[in-house]
């Protein structure tokens, strides 16, 4: 939303964490609240903390991607193909 009266806006209590943790804490609410076991929520966490820190680390785009292409790669075959939890899934 623009405003030509609105000069600039202060954020006085802005989140306690950091953007990757917050969006880590939403996987895990959402994974265990889609009844996921705690072996898979700690798989999907580390993963994404993984891909998090690639691209916090590599500044350049092109070995950033070779390397989430490997992470991939390297996942296991079994959780790549497992579909999401039926709560997950969308009409």
């Amino acid at each position: 939303m623009h405003s030509s009266d609105v000069a600039w806006i202060v954020l006085l209590a802005g989140p306690s964490l950091k953007g990757e943790d917050t969006l880590l804490l939403q996987s895990e609410l959402i994974l265990k609240t889609a009844g996921v076991n705690d072996g898979e929520v700690a798989r999907t966490l580390a993963f994404n903390q993984t891909t998090y820190a690639l691209v916090r680390e590599e500044k350049d785009p092109t070995v950033l991607e070779a390397k989430l292409n490997e992470l991939v790669r390297n996942t296991t075959p079994a959780r790549r193909s497992r579909p999401p939890p039926f709560s997950l899934k969308f009409a």
